[in-house]
């Protein structure tokens, strides 16, 4: 774990309740407008931490922050503290080649993320829902969100770092403010992206961290076997799952209307009685309307009127883009590695 800043410390004397997501825009804030020692909070004014406090918590920190500064113990330790800097800043002098390559790698970190297409097709459909509306999604969709996210990052840099996670989440709250901001009782906290950065980066941690083997199966081992070698049909085999996860829908794809739709089936129809309907056109019609094809199975509606109202259902091509909706990928592959074919 990194040592924790005077400035960390600083705001945990002061406001030890304070939320760390607050804790640590606050911490940014103090080095941003120069805090380098305990005598530069003395010259801060109450403005100055409005953009990460409250007004009576910004009071509360400044009274008790300069009543230190009047402390000779302090003043000495700022003096060490300013000496200690001079001296680290000394010590780096002759590695200007080594800043120099890390400035370069973070100038490539922040090409890369500048130029990074938030996945939004990929985000289930209930969450895109509640971003559209404005609502704040819940902490199981967000989860979700940032699980998304962080795996199509790392398929686009290997060494992904705080600045590379903030400029994506900066990008995300700037389309959908009102639902991922950072709130706290109804008051956005900071610049609104900082919760969502510290997301994104304990779930990169969590990535690069786990080590956690695919599930597998043996078949049991007899306790009076003489060997150490495991037959091949004893050797761990992957463990396949899959099914039908995407079964009833609770909404209607965006932009869509019950109206909509409705033409949409029609226009199957007219297109099932043709001879050789445009395939792409059909697979396109299918997928869009795959909201009212489920409703109608889930209300229990018999199979004569389904063969009438959706007769690409009873096609292979309908039957092969329903199948594809209904399981999750991979699945239609398992399938036949089951059975072997």
């Amino acid at each position: 774990m990194a040592e924790e800043t005077f400035l960390r410390t600083a705001i945990d004397e002061v406001l030890p309740n304070l939320p760390e997501v607050s804790k640590d825009v606050l911490e940014e804030t103090l080095q941003s407008i120069g805090v380098e020692t305990y005598d530069d909070f003395q010259f801060i004014v109450e403005d100055d931490l409005l953009s990460a406090l409250r007004p009576v918590q910004a009071r509360k920190a400044l009274a008790t922050w300069k009543l230190r500064c009047q402390s000779p113990e302090t003043s000495k330790s700022s003096a060490d503290d300013t000496a200690q800097t001079s001296a680290s800043l000394q010590s780096l002098s002759p590695q200007s080649s080594s800043s120099a390559s890390s400035n370069s790698n973070q100038t490539l970190e922040i090409d890369w993320a500048v130029n990074f297409v938030i996945p939004w097709e990929k985000f289930p459909e209930e969450l895109m829902q509640s971003l559209e509306r404005g609502k704040r999604p819940s902490p199981r969709l967000r989860r979700e969100m940032v699980r998304i996210v962080i795996s199509e990052m790392m398929q686009k840099s290997s060494s992904i770092g705080k600045r590379g996670t903030t400029e994506v989440a900066k990008k995300m709250v700037a389309k959908y403010p009102k639902s991922l901001q950072g709130v706290i009782e109804g008051d956005v906290i900071g610049p609104g992206y900082h919760s969502l950065v510290k997301q994104l980066q304990n779930r990169l941690e969590n990535v690069k961290r786990s080590t956690t083997p695919k599930i597998r199966k043996r078949k049991h081992r007899s306790d009076d076997s003489d060997t150490d070698e495991i037959p091949p049909e004893q050797k761990a085999a992957v463990q396949d799952t899959y099914g039908c996860i995407n079964w009833n829908l609770k909404f209607l794809p965006f932009g869509e209307t019950p109206e909509s739709q409705e033409d949409k089936k029609e226009k199957l129809k007219k297109l099932s009685q043709m001879k050789d309907p445009n395939p792409e056109e059909v697979k396109q019609l299918m997928e869009k309307t795959f909201y009212t094809q489920r409703k109608d199975v889930n209300q229990g509606k018999d199979i004569k009127d389904l063969l009438k109202e959706w007769p690409f259902w009873f096609q292979e091509l309908g039957m092969a883009v329903h199948f594809k909706k209904t399981h999750w990928k991979g699945a239609e592959r398992n399938f036949h590695t089951k059975l072997g074919t």
